[in-house]
Parts: structure tokens; sequence; C-alpha cells
């Protein structure tokens, strides 16, 4: 099942990933090049925050401009991660993902998060990697779920949806076993970068605006809610150019 699947591949960044903690001198990874720019000058901390923004997804946040940015690319779904420094001291250590999944189905997301924390556990059984509830979520126009739990580290994972697409947001700490909690201020820090969060509205293209609210040939040459109307006449065989009539097939844009 593909929620099996992404849990799968989640299980794998988060944990697999950073299996034991590093000295000093742990290479740190090469992020990709993703679309980022300076942010707008914000108050206190953020203004200083760079942008990135994802153009398949159609979306944009904030973030602190000492955190590194890797996209991955997996069977079933995207990610991206942001994340600080990989080195001690791991109570400074900042680390999440965006992890986006396109669902076909008509499920609720309350009902698709019911599904999916169902997962393989280390001891190779079936079960729930909550600890606790699942419970409401709510940063300015963000508005979905979260939970605290894992299978052999304690992450909290954030999620929302926006027509096919869901979005989870993974918080995690510095490798297996760990806890995001390593990090006292991760989680205020994590609200304060959601809270940039912005889905991106495309303007139409000039094809697709409306440049006629009178005559016209085909639909899209009327406005929203109006059709293009042609006269009775326009449907006949074609007239004889000798004939002396006169026919503007031009139609009218004409309410639904």
């Amino acid at each position: 099942m593909a929620v099996v699947a992404m849990s799968g591949g989640i299980y794998f960044y988060f944990n697999q990933s950073r299996s034991t903690k590093p000295v000093a001198t742990q290479p740190q990874t090469v992020p990709s090049s993703p679309t980022t720019s300076p942010a707008p000058a914000g108050a206190g901390g953020t203004a200083n925050w760079k942008t990135y923004t994802n153009a398949e997804y159609k979306y944009s946040i904030n973030y602190p401009a000492n955190l590194q940015i890797k996209e991955n690319n997996f069977a079933s779904y995207k990610s991206t991660a942001f994340s600080s420094e990989y080195k001690p001291p791991f109570s400074n250590y900042f680390n999440f993902a965006i992890i986006v999944q396109t669902v076909k189905t008509d499920s609720d997301l309350k009902s698709w998060i019911n599904d999916y924390v169902i997962q393989e556990l280390p001891n190779g059984k079936k079960g729930s990697i909550v600890s606790g509830n699942i419970m409401p979520y709510k940063n300015d126009n963000l508005v979905g779920y979260y939970f605290v739990g894992g299978k052999e580290s304690v992450n909290k994972y954030i999620f929302f949806k926006n027509k096919e697409f869901i979005f989870e947001v993974a918080l995690s700490g510095s490798g297996t076993g760990g806890s995001y909690t390593e990090n006292p201020n991760a989680e205020q820090l994590l609200d304060q970068i959601l809270s940039t969060f912005k889905f991106i509205v495309q303007n139409p293209s000039p094809s697709s605006q409306i440049i006629n609210v009178g005559e016209c040939d085909i639909d899209s040459d009327c406005k929203t809610g109006y059709v293009c109307m042609h006269t009775a006449m326009c449907a006949l065989p074609n007239i004889p150019e000798n004939s002396g009539k006169q026919v503007n097939c031009r139609g009218l844009c004409k309410p639904k």
C-alpha cells in the first residue's frame, strides 16, 4: 500500500541516515540547489531569513539562513530537508523535513492519518507509531493534525492537505533513539518557520484571461460564467457569396 511505502521511506531517512552520533569531523550533507531567495524583512530574528520556493508543489517557506537544504526524490514521495550543521552539541541541532505525497483518495485527512500511523514496528508486528493522541493543529493558515511518535526515535509529525497533496512536516532529533526534544528550542522554531508557509496562487496566463465580454468565437473568449452563443443562421449550409445575404457568424457571450 502506498502509505506503507511512504512510511518506510521516511523511517529510513530519519533513522538510517543518522544511525550514530558523529564526532566533530562528521562530513556535512551536501545540499542540492533549490530555489531560494532573501526573505522579506521581518521582525525579531527573522529579518535575515531566506525563502525556499517549491515550484512543483506551489509553496514557499521562510527559514533561518544557517540551515542547509536537501531535496530528495523517493519512489512514492518527495521531501525537502532543512537542517543545521550536524555536530555536537546536539542540543543545538535542528532538523525537519517537508514530505509531499500525491493521494488518490477521497478520504479526509484524519482518516488518511489513521491509516498511515499503522506501520510495521521494529518487533515485526503491525502497530501504531503514535505516542498519545492525534491532535488538531493550526498555525496561521495551516490547519491539520499532529502527533508525537515514531518507531525507534521520537519525532513530531504535522499533517495538512492541499488539493490532491498531503504535506507532512517531520521534526526529528539527531539520530536513532533520539528525540526532537534534544533541542529545547526546536518545537518553537518549527512553529515560527511554519507560520511563514504559503501556498503560491498563480495568476492565469494572458491567453486564459477574459479579453471579450461581447462578441466571441469560442467559450474561452468570454468571462467566467459565460458561454459563446451563435445565431441559428450560422448553423446553415454555406451561403453563396452572390446571394446578397450578409451573415455575421461571431457569437455573443451569454450567461450559462
